[in-house]
């Protein structure tokens, strides 16, 4: 068993080739290590048991291999996905039930499938760029890290009718070195195209093509004991809404329902509150680029969904206005959703929670408080 920690990024199609010219794919510091087709079948039960234990089972078709892989569920946190994965090679492109009982896969489920209540569910087939990153860090540490590229798309068949979903991934995957060294690099890219974080999973991509028009954005907002210390609190909330904007922005962009354009709206207004209120928890830097860009993008949101207030108001007469302030808007927030300062707000924030610069900034009487525990916070008495 291992566990893979990456950092997966999302990026237009049109982004890619600007992304291979950057400048870094010319350095000795990233070789290229191949570029691979590869075919993906996921199994699961025809009641998607294991969707709903959020386990993904797949046959991986790799030129004449075949590898079979189990992955459990995982945890996002700062940006940064983890999740368990157990690998087999095999001969043949045929399920090995045997093999899952190598794992602890069945102790998520209520009722484990047989293997013959298992069954194709969905594909994925795309192209695989990779290269390897070695460097070194600031403190004189070693950096491994393997980047793929993978463009492509996921497929479903559904009473003879055929669904996809473009995909089209960036995955920098930590084999040496620490967490924070995930966003220094995907930074640096960046700032040259726009790469958005995204930790929806190439299985949720296809179960979602069963019923797009279900399709929700579920996370659970954390639970905060009484003794977690503040800056824990604030570490915790802020991780959270990292999950949740991009995830209602890329639901946007999957479904257009405009309800999540506006989740998206009330997670950066309530990082911003977050980052407004701690401050004597986490003091921020003077040169505050995560705040200008914050503001600067709930303004343009807020001026972007006007229109729907203003269709309430305006009542049911005002149907033909409602559509076409609605088309334009579709069309300037799938411009929005584009630009890097938008993808920059996700990655600049997963890098302060990883390294906690604000610490460097205490002083005495912010470091007491910072430790303190939820239970007893106050307000800060102005001076």
């Amino acid at each position: 068993m291992a566990k893979e920690i990456e950092l997966k990024l999302a990026l237009s199609p049109h982004h890619v080739g600007a992304l291979l010219q950057h400048p870094l794919f010319q350095q000795a510091e990233i070789q290229a290590a191949g570029t691979h087709q590869l075919c993906n079948t996921y199994f699961d039960t025809a009641e998607q048991a294991l969707q709903t234990a959020r386990i993904a089972l797949r046959i991986r078709q790799i030129g004449n291999r075949y590898i079979q892989t189990l992955k459990t569920r995982g945890q996002s946190k700062a940006g940064l996905h983890q999740r368990n994965e157990w690998e087999w090679e095999l001969s043949q492109p045929v399920l090995d039930f045997s093999l899952l009982a190598e794992t602890a896969w069945h102790t998520a489920l209520d009722r484990p499938p047989s293997a013959e209540a298992l069954q194709p569910a969905f594909s994925t087939d795309f192209e695989r760029q990779l290269w390897n990153y070695h460097s070194v860090n600031s403190q004189g540490e070693t950096i491994e890290i393997e980047i793929a590229l993978d463009s492509g798309q996921v497929r479903v068949e559904l009473d003879g009718q055929q669904r996809t979903d473009p995909l089209s991934e960036l995955e920098l995957e930590l084999k040496q070195g620490q967490p924070s060294d995930l966003f220094d690099l995907a930074l640096v890219l960046a700032r040259a195209v726009p790469l958005q974080i995204c930790d929806i999973s190439k299985a949720e991509r296809g179960y979602r093509l069963y019923a797009p028009e279900q399709y929700q954005v579920r996370l659970e907002r954390p639970h905060l004991p009484a003794d977690i210390s503040l800056e824990e609190a604030y570490v915790e909330l802020l991780q959270f809404e990292l999950q949740s904007w991009p995830r209602h922005m890329e639901a946007w962009q999957f479904s257009h329902k405009w309800e999540h354009g506006g989740h998206a709206l009330d997670s950066l207004r309530n990082i911003r509150a977050l980052r407004e209120h701690f401050i004597d928890v986490a003091p921020l830097a003077a040169d505050d680029e995560l705040g200008q860009l914050v503001d600067k993008l709930i303004d343009r949101l807020q001026t972007l969904l006007s229109w729907r207030r203003c269709s309430q108001l305006l009542g049911p007469h005002a149907a033909e206005w409602t559509r076409q302030e609605a088309e334009k808007a579709r069309t300037r927030l799938e411009v929005l959703s584009q630009t890097k300062e938008a993808s920059l707000i996700a990655l600049l924030l997963g890098e302060k929670l990883s390294k906690r610069p604000w610490r460097a900034r205490w002083n005495a009487q912010q470091q007491q408080r910072a430790g303190q525990p939820l239970q007893s916070i106050t307000a800060v008495t102005e001076p």
